[in-house]
């Protein structure tokens, strides 16, 4: 009996010090494989948006109305797998993939749009009122004589 007690007395502090140890793994690896998926998300946005950028830009500079932007939105949203937003540098917005473009409200204030005007790249993580989850959000400039 005693060898009985001496064994769990042993034992049960390294089944509490493993069960703490894959609880700290596991925190780790939430937040990396988070961090590596993020990473790759924005990486795939940015290459899409740089394709997009370039098939839109002649139709932008003729006309920014033009009905084949936000078919290419459509389009390009097909292809990727994901939301295409096209904004003028006034917030309007004149190509959506997911929703017609007379249901969306002015981007300009978005921070990832700020940073396209001023000819920078950049990516945002916010929920999405319009589609209700958390994206990430990719704005590239389209500008002539970039």
């Amino acid at each position: 009996m005693m060898r009985n007690s001496l064994f769990w007395r042993i034992t049960y502090p390294y089944i509490l010090l493993a069960i703490v140890m894959m609880g700290v793994l596991s925190l780790f690896l939430t937040g990396f494989v988070r961090g590596v998926y993020l990473e790759r998300t924005e990486t795939a946005l940015f290459s899409g948006a740089h394709v997009l950028r370039e098939e839109i830009r002649p139709l932008i500079a003729a006309n920014p109305q033009d009905p084949r932007i936000d078919q290419a939105a459509d389009q390009f949203g097909k292809d990727f797998d994901a939301r295409v937003t096209i904004i003028l540098a006034d917030g309007m917005v004149v190509g959506e993939s997911e929703k017609p473009i007379e249901e969306m409200e002015s981007h300009f204030v978005r921070p990832e749009v700020q940073q396209a005007l001023l000819k920078k790249e950049d990516s945002e993580i916010r929920y999405s009122d319009t589609l209700k989850a958390e994206l990430v959000y990719a704005a590239v400039p389209v500008l002539e004589g970039e």
